[in-house]
């Protein structure tokens, strides 16, 4: 085992290894970076990554040689996307760089579906994305990946034109295009990724198509005149579709939702400002026909906000707010509605009174002239007795008649004294 300090532990699942410093610092800049500031570290966990891929990385510090590498790509999709991980992270040969491409070119559906697709280095997935073996069937598949990836990076915004920079738009109908921006919606990407996108997709740039005869005749997809048949019959964007498996990034998500927040409370604020401008116009214009003796009820125009003035006979010229304005309002008018309704009572007692005064006459005439005709048939004395009966009844409905109109007016009177009483207590509180 090699001294401890002049080397640096890479810890895998299943155990760890040694490398000297001085190997690691050719290969890795970050490295040579911590070596120059003094702060190199002594062990890196690498347990997200298989072990035959840690061998190989280990194999390479010490030897600088990845011939193994190709060999571990081409045995699953799992290995291959180690291996580009490990490319992106180390100085491999232009052959092997290439080779690498290669397979995960034709691999790219099957890699795209990996928990380790979102950690491709930006630099290798651009490359592959720009390459015109991508097996895929149509390039929406190639703009879906890119949204499959774009979503676990913290940052976004940055990578977005240099990944849809690569994007084959010729290849892309509008609706096409449309689906690309709703999907960066529902992903709740911020929204200069969704203007980047479309700005890219715009360009002439993007507009460009391969057409090398050797590609045309080998009938890939991404070169050749666009035909607008070959289009996919499903458009769902499978990858990129929100679920468990992609990687959110916190940061987007949160700063997402502070936008949709901060949307939320000034469209609020704006519809208050709506509705007060609203009830302003509403007092201002009720305010003469209510108000007693005002002057200088005009809006006042200006920079503070708008408010009302009036002559209060305790205190003077008065300046409401207009929320101040509107209790005030409210008040009056409830006052109005009251002293209708205690005039329509009062009628109302007043005509019952008139009636019942002027049948008094009548039934009076009508007790006299029964007693004539009991006298004169001489059963004076059972009608008599009916008739004071009668008189007795119609007294004691007017007594009790009396009796109610006195209990309203005494409820009115007592009502009327307490609102005088809550209004003086708390002149300005709304209801």
């Amino acid at each position: 085992m090699l001294p401890v300090t002049n080397t640096i532990k890479l810890i895998y699942k299943k155990g760890h290894r040694y490398v000297k410093i001085a190997d690691f610092v050719a290969v890795s800049q970050l490295i040579k970076q911590h070596q120059v500031t003094g702060r190199v570290p002594r062990s890196i966990d690498l347990t997200d990554y298989f072990d035959s891929t840690i061998t190989i990385f280990a194999d390479y510090i010490e030897k600088g040689e990845v011939k193994i590498l190709i060999l571990t790509a081409e045995s699953s999709t799992d290995h291959l996307i180690q291996a580009v991980l490990v490319a992106g992270t180390s100085n491999i040969t232009k052959e092997t760089e290439n080779a690498l491409h290669y397979l995960a070119a034709w691999s790219f559906v099957e890699m795209a579906k990996l928990p380790d697709f979102q950690r491709i280095p930006y630099h290798q997935f651009v490359i592959l994305l720009a390459s015109c073996e991508l097996h895929v069937s149509h390039e929406l598949v190639a703009a879906d990946a890119a949204l499959l990836w774009l979503v676990g990076q913290p940052h976004p915004a940055v990578y977005v034109p240099g990944v849809f920079s690569v994007i084959r738009s010729a290849y892309l109908t509008k609706v096409d295009r449309q689906l690309i921006i709703e999907r960066i919606a529902t992903l709740q990407m911020p929204e200069s990724v969704a203007r980047f996108a479309r700005i890219c997709m715009e360009s002439r740039h993007s507009l460009r198509i391969c057409l090398e005869g050797s590609h045309i005749n080998r009938h890939l997809c991404r070169c050749g005149i666009p035909d607008p048949e070959t289009r996919p019959k499903e458009t769902a964007l499978s990858l990129s579709r929100p679920r468990e498996g992609i990687k959110w990034s916190e940061k987007t998500w949160k700063g997402s939702q502070q936008k949709v927040v901060k949307k939320q409370s000034e469209r609020r604020f704006e519809q208050a400002q709506i509705l007060e401008k609203q009830e302003v116009k509403e007092v201002s214009a009720k305010w003469y026909s209510i108000v007693q003796a005002p002057f200088g009820t005009n809006l006042i125009e200006g920079p503070c906000r708008p408010s009302f003035t009036y002559m209060d006979n305790d205190n003077g010229q008065c300046c409401l707010s207009v929320k101040e304005a509107i209790y005030k309002l409210r008040c009056k008018m409830k006052m109005s509605q009251k002293d209708r309704v205690g005039d329509d009572v009062r009628s109302e007692v007043m005509s019952r009174e008139r009636n019942v005064a002027d049948q008094a006459p009548r039934k009076a005439e009508g007790v006299r002239e029964a007693e004539k005709m009991a006298e004169a048939q001489g059963e004076g004395e059972v009608i008599l007795g009916v008739t004071k009966a009668v008189v007795a009844r119609e007294a004691l409905r007017k007594r009790v008649i009396l009796g109610r109109i006195d209990q309203r007016r005494k409820e009115e009177i007592d009502r009327r004294r307490k609102e005088d009483q809550s209004r003086r207590k708390n002149p300005h509180k709304l209801r």
